[in-house]
């Protein structure tokens, strides 16, 4: 582990400090699941993310997401929970649209701000979901 670079980001923020912290590990495919569970627990953040190369399958990345064993006690920024208020929203037509286009705010009670983009639209009977937001580069580090 020791050389290897990650970095750390507010995801769904508009400033640095902001929205919710994670870390980011690229290449990550040398390290074990057990390595990449040390690693989440030491950030101590709500989710570590590790990539496991650069290249790009089917439109996408693979990705591995770790959480740290203690509980959270509110999450700043829920991309998760929004995926699902977006498609929930859309399916009971809610603002009486089979689509979808809103922002989330979250996270100010916990000194946090984040804002979350919701798209989601129903099309031939399924329901696609889109969630966004800024990414802000915080620091660039590497394993001792």
């Amino acid at each position: 582990m020791a050389g290897h670079t990650f970095y750390m980001v507010d995801v769904f923020a508009e400033e640095k400090y902001a929205g919710n912290q994670l870390a980011v590990f690229m290449d990550a495919a040398r390290l074990s699941p057990e390595e990449m569970q040390k690693l989440a627990n030491e950030t101590h953040f709500s989710e570590t993310t590790f990539i496991l190369s650069g290249e790009e399958h089917d439109g996408g990345y693979d990705v591995r997401v770790f959480t740290k064993f203690a509980s959270v006690p509110e999450d700043p920024a829920t991309g998760s929970g929004n995926g699902c208020l977006a498609a929930y929203l859309v399916k009971h037509r809610y603002f009486g649209e089979p689509r979808i286009n809103i922002r989330v705010e979250q996270g100010y009670e916990m000194g946090r701000p984040s804002l979350l983009f919701l798209r989601s639209e129903e099309i031939n009977g399924s329901i696609e979901v889109r969630v966004g937001g800024k990414v802000i580069p915080v620091a660039k580090c590497t394993l001792l």
